[in-house]
């Protein structure tokens, strides 16, 4: 069981807001500090090792970016 906190979003969260495109020939931690901004500006801050995203449909879709999972992967969510 975890001991994190659950991050909630809706539905249609594409890989654009997970890893926005202006910072996608930058280092994985600069494209991570920008992650989920247009939906939660805190989120990158807040966001723990052990903490959970929870979201609803469509959650990652969007165009191919490997950036997207390596940035949550990179603040540490599961």
């Amino acid at each position: 069981m975890s001991a994190g906190r659950a991050f909630v979003f809706g539905d249609d969260i594409d890989t654009d807001a997970l890893a926005p495109g202006t910072y996608l020939k930058s280092p994985i931690e600069v494209v991570a500090a920008h992650c989920l901004e247009t939906v939660d500006p805190s989120f990158a801050t807040r966001i723990k090792p052990g903490d959970v995203v929870v979201a609803g449909r469509n959650f990652g879709t969007g165009s191919s970016r490997e950036q997207a999972a390596e940035a949550l992967k990179h603040l540490g969510a599961a």
